[in-house]
């Protein structure tokens, strides 16, 4: 791969996607896809404890809210370009039992990230490196 090849993949966003059941087992496992991709996008060990923590605090508002047998779609947006930033949007496929948010999860999502939008159905943050931004 050339230069210019490999300065186009770098600016580029890739997408991660995962799906795992409604079912509060799973939450180790998002809360890893998070740290993993975080790590590579070298964050501060601090960065990526609040991206967890966000993200398991969010995770688990649509596992409260989601009826049997629903799964939760996440897809990570990674955007490796100054300033790098990880991008979580997370839904419920299947249908609701409740429409309940709690509001202390709310107010810790929104305290460690940039950006958050939190409904009972679904979810949307961003949180961007320490190291990168001004």
């Amino acid at each position: 791969m050339t230069s210019d090849e490999q300065g186009k993949t770098s600016e580029a966003p890739e997408v991660v996607r995962l799906t795992v059941p409604a079912d509060p087992r799973y939450l180790s496992a998002v809360r890893l896809v998070a740290a993993a991709l975080a790590t590579d996008l070298d964050f501060t060990v601090d960065d990526i404890e609040e991206l967890r923590m966000a993200v398991d605090e969010a995770a688990a508002v649509l596992i409260s809210n989601a009826s049997d047998g629903s799964s939760i779609r996440l897809a990570f947006t990674i955007t490796r370009a100054a300033p790098a930033f990880l991008g979580v949007d997370g839904s419920i496929d299947g249908g609701l039992s409740t429409d309940a948010v709690d509001p202390l999860a709310r107010r810790i999502v929104a305290a460690v990230v940039d950006r958050c939008t939190l409904n009972a159905g679904g979810f949307s943050l961003e949180k961007s490196s320490s190291l990168t931004r001004a």
